[in-house]
């Protein structure tokens, strides 16, 4: 029986990852270092080092805690306008709302799955205050245009970068173009702790006042920082025993019985903030973020490489997310008539393939009435969500998997 191939599940885990967190679980003389060490400093010196250019670095628990507090020091605020494109999901949605402000959903480009610049300079008001600019699946948005709309209307800008680490965009790396740059280093992204987030900024004024907000958060709980080195330690146990059947049971009870942490929570999907974040990103899961910064290059090279055996034996009629040189393939984005019969159809044979994003404001079950959003308000994100299927470039993604993958999309 052949093991399952997984789109997700802790794509970046390998077993380096594996025996640094299992040293913080059962090292005695490392259990005290769980909260604070040398480690989150040195990932912060690490992302310095990477950006260049005078960047400095803050780290944060998560992307979504980073956000709001990027948000903050624009001075964002109640009744303010944040410019958001739709096809995107629902933790940076509620980082605006968490500061009294209100998404403002701007529709994208249906090629690049990036905000369409003529619609965002259409949907400014006086109130607009910040514009984000997402760079969907690692694929760069138009940056220049979308920052001509920023300086139009005066607007202070924050990139998402959460897909896009190591893109660049006309040969400087995303996130250095805006005010703030967010970085999200959670399960699934380019680089992964776990669960973890920064802000990079080339401006002083932002810094200083990014790291005086940034001294007054607590590290993570150590129940958190628990849960989420067991999730390096024993997910990857789950899936290489997945298509026996005993993995999907193993992963399920990890998850009901809550000794690892979720993607997502519940209170998210509905708005509500989740008691232990924002907070510092602890020294334990910043080890593991120094341990794969500097794969950041080698990670997307191998991306590339896995995207371009899709393309090149994908069929034309197949419909995918616009190709250039400055993608680097978080996932491999495409577009079918009936995703949800694709998905089975591969499941079936031992291939989960991703659903980002099979709705407008992901995940799946996201209410988009506490989203803000309303239905028909960004018609070509609400077409490319209902069709949207991705398929895994991670490192864990062998040419023999490729083969495997596109049998299904060819039957």
């Amino acid at each position: 029986m052949k093991k399952t191939i997984f789109t997700g599940f802790s794509p970046n885990t390998r077993a380096k990852d594996m025996s640094i967190a299992a040293s913080f679980l059962f090292l005695p003389w490392k259990w005290f270092q769980w909260k604070k060490g040398t480690h989150e400093k040195r990932a912060m010196e690490l992302l310095e080092g990477y950006f260049g250019e005078n960047i400095q670095a803050i780290t944060y628990d998560s992307g979504r805690s980073a956000l709001y507090h990027a948000l903050l020091a624009l001075d964002v605020g109640e009744g303010d306008e944040v410019l958001v494109q739709a096809f995107t999901c629902m933790v940076v949605i509620n980082a605006i709302c968490w500061t009294g402000a209100r998404p403002v959903y701007v529709d994208i480009e249906k090629d690049t799955l990036n905000m369409d610049p003529v619609k965002a300079d259409h949907a400014c008001s006086d109130k607009t205050k910040v514009i984000i600019l997402q760079h969907t699946f690692g694929l760069p948005a138009n940056i220049d245009a979308l920052l001509d709309v920023a300086k139009k209307h005066n607007l202070k800008t924050i990139e998402d970068c959460a897909h896009s680490l190591g893109a660049r965009y006309k040969g400087k790396l995303t996130g250095t173009y805006a005010d703030i740059g967010m970085l999200s280093f959670g399960g699934e992204k380019i680089v992964s702790c776990v669960r973890g987030g920064a802000l990079i900024t080339k401006l002083p004024q932002l810094a200083v006042r990014l790291r005086k907000t940034h001294a007054t958060l607590s590290p993570s709980t150590r129940r958190v920082i628990r849960q989420h080195l067991l999730h390096v330690v024993l997910f990857p146990m789950g899936k290489s025993l997945y298509h026996l059947g005993i993995g999907k049971v193993f992963l399920k009870v990890l998850k009901e019985l809550h000794i690892t942490n979720k993607i997502i929570y519940t209170e998210e999907k509905y708005g509500k903030q989740v008691a232990w974040y924002p907070s510092k990103l602890p020294n334990a899961l910043s080890a593991l973020l120094v341990s794969q910064l500097p794969e950041i290059e080698s990670m997307n090279s191998h991306r590339r490489h896995i995207a371009s055996l899709y393309k090149k034996k994908l069929p034309h009629i197949i419909e995918t997310q616009q190709d250039t040189d400055m993608h680097i393939y978080l996932r491999f984005s495409l577009f079918v008539q009936n995703p949800n019969a694709v998905r089975d159809l591969a499941k079936k044979q031992g291939i989960l393939l991703g659903d980002w994003y099979s709705l407008v404001i992901g995940p799946g079950d996201v209410d988009l009435s506490v989203a803000q959003y309303v239905k028909g308000t960004c018609p070509i994100a609400e077409e490319r969500a209902a069709k949207a299927l991705n398929l895994p470039t991670d490192i864990h993604i062998q040419d023999s998997d490729v083969l495997r993958i596109l049998s299904v999309l060819t039957e």
